[in-house]
């Protein structure tokens, strides 16, 4: 696996065949910043728009990928929604993060989904500083290498 760092809004990323979004994936409405920036770029009014089937909640340390490569308005294949962030007191951000991580990693490994990962920093929607979270998910990529 390799890892390449941009620093660059991720929407542009054109590298990249799959956008990470983080949410939260307690319920409908909760998307963070990207996913809303994404879906008025698309001029989408919810995640459910992208997935076949509505996205099944609750799943925070879960993610919810789509195939989206019919859509004009993205260069993106796949959207791979994590459910990372949460407004509830006491929710375990590190451990949200570090759960979505790994099954992502895992969908890619299996090479059904999008393997050239578009992801922000996952601070949390800034309760993690930036480069807690860029090392928490570098550690989880590396239980992924080869």
């Amino acid at each position: 696996m390799r890892i390449f760092l941009h620093h660059q809004n991720v929407l542009q990323l054109t590298e990249a065949d799959t956008l990470v979004l983080p949410v939260d994936g307690i319920g409908r409405g909760l998307e963070g910043n990207v996913a809303r920036k994404f879906l008025k770029a698309i001029d989408y009014d919810s995640l459910d728009e992208l997935y076949e089937k509505p996205v099944a909640y609750p799943f925070n340390g879960g993610c919810q990928w789509a195939q989206i490569e019919d859509i004009d308005e993205t260069h993106f294949e796949y959207v791979c929604a994590l459910g990372i962030l949460s407004h509830q007191a006491g929710a375990d951000h590190r451990g949200f993060i570090r759960s979505a991580l790994y099954h992502m990693f895992e969908a890619a490994e299996g090479g059904s989904v999008g393997t050239k990962l578009g992801c922000p920093v996952l601070s949390a929607g800034g309760r993690l500083p930036a480069i807690d979270a860029l090392y928490l998910m570098v550690a989880e990529a590396e239980r992924f290498v080869s």
